[in-house]
């Protein structure tokens, strides 16, 4: 079965984190982690949970499903507590069940962990962060010298390989870690006194709060009544923050590498125009929705006039289907529907933001092809992607990805396009600037 989300380039992200600390108990503190993390949905739509520290021990609510069905307005947390933490899932390590549905809790309920990336240890596991749980909590059991908690989870960390940005709730203490890469992203905010930890700065703007910073890679956040300290812990190890977090994951309107997601893609799209061949087409379109922002780059570097080509059916979501293409083309004709006048007798310039398996955009370049378009050129905004991710990126294998088994001139003749341009490598670190990157699936 493959899991196919049709209004989007075929990839997804697993998941997001979310937490809050306050010196003073208090029920709106589940509250603003919900809401906190109905803004960070888009970054995992199979499961949602909260854990918070209750009575000296750690209590834990969640379900299947978006945040809104598990956290149903009769039955929201009325809780009384200083700590919460909580996650957004979508599965690329285990399967899509309650039974890895985050946070996770140890069985004395002492503690708990949610996680954002992939990891791998010297053997096969069945869940990495229930692992690293586990590997937390034979050390605290067994340890004839007594250890905080910083000293246990430095030493689990460092026996693990892979993408993480961690959440471990204690009483007395939220911890917060990113990898020493700082592939999955990880930002440190404050409201009234409070304490937030998020994926996303958009979740701390939302519900109120400030930005402060975003927690570095390999650092430890160790959050308390006593306020914030830091750690560098880890060996010091160049830079690889996911490119899709550029492209296609982060919200628009969240910061990343202190700038704003929307500016970064649309450098991308007026990048995209510096490199290409300057030649005159009638209008610039946007792929919905992500492909947007780049064409509206493209369009402002070029001069060339931007247009909204497509109407976008919201009540046709995400859904799980059978290897079976000709379902999956009648749902992304249900989904995105061409404005037939933008295209007739035009040469068009469609920009997209990625392209994985090619099954969208393909039925996309058929739908616009009925409204007899002079010329369909398709630019995409990131450089040919040809390798699949392992570290916590839900993509196809090499052979299910276009650019994995074809290269740029047998990917315009699948599509049917009169032109294909992906933006160079270079290009794409340049539009973004000094960030440093992961370009393993490039």
């Amino acid at each position: 079965m493959i899991k196919l989300w049709i209004n989007s380039r075929e990839i997804n992200e697993e998941c997001g984190v979310f937490g809050i600390w306050s010196k003073k108990a208090d029920e709106i503190l589940t509250h603003l982690v919900i809401e906190g993390l109905h803004h960070l949905q888009h970054r995992g739509q199979e499961s949602a949970g909260i854990a918070f520290v209750e009575d000296g021990k750690i209590n834990c609510h969640k379900g299947m499903g978006l945040v809104q069905r598990v956290f149903q307005e009769n039955h929201q947390e009325k809780n009384i507590v200083k700590a919460t933490i909580g996650h957004v899932r979508y599965s690329t390590k285990g399967e899509s069940s309650i039974e890895y549905a985050h946070p996770f809790v140890d069985k004395d309920n002492r503690i708990a962990i949610c996680h954002n990336g992939n990891v791998a240890f010297d053997y096969e596991c069945e869940n990495d962060t229930k692992e690293i749980l586990e590997r937390i909590i034979v050390r605290m059991n067994s340890s004839c010298v007594i250890k905080n908690i910083e000293d246990i989870l430095i030493e689990v960390l460092k026996e693990v390989r892979g993408s993480y940005a961690i959440l471990v709730l204690m009483k007395g203490k939220l911890i917060a870690i990113r990898d020493p890469k700082g592939i999955r992203p990880l930002s440190l905010g404050t409201l009234d006194g409070k304490y937030i930890v998020s994926s996303e700065s958009c979740s701390i703007h939302a519900i109120g709060g400030k930005l402060e910073r975003e927690i570095q890679p390999g650092e430890m956040v160790i959050i308390s009544d006593e306020g914030v300290s830091s750690i560098f812990p880890f060996q010091k190890v160049k830079g690889a923050l996911c490119s899709f977090e550029y492209i296609y994951f982060s919200r628009e309107d969240s910061i990343l590498g202190n700038q704003r997601i929307i500016n970064a893609r649309k450098a991308l799209g007026e990048m995209l125009w510096s490199e290409g061949d300057h030649k005159e087409y009638d209008l610039v379109v946007g792929a919905p929705s992500s492909g947007i922002p780049a064409a509206l780059g493209y369009s402002k570097k070029s001069g060339i006039p931007f247009e909204i080509g497509f109407v976008k059916n919201q009540y046709i979501g995400r859904t799980f289907i059978n290897n079976d293409k000709s379902k999956m083309r009648d749902n992304v004709r249900k989904k995105l529907i061409p404005i037939g006048e933008v295209f007739k007798g035009k040469s068009i310039v469609l920009i997209d933001d990625s392209i994985v398996r090619g099954n969208t955009m393909k039925v996309l370049i058929q739908e616009i092809r009925k409204y007899d378009p002079k010329e369909i050129h398709l630019k995409v905004a990131s450089p040919i992607i040809k390798e699949p991710c392992v570290l916590g990126i839900s993509t196809p294998s090499k052979k299910e990805l276009l650019g994995g088994r074809m290269n740029e001139n047998q990917i315009k003749k699948y599509l049917e396009v009169d032109s294909i341009q992906y933006l160079s490598v270079e290009g794409f670190q340049t539009a973004l600037g000094c960030i440093e990157i992961c370009k393993k699936c490039y």
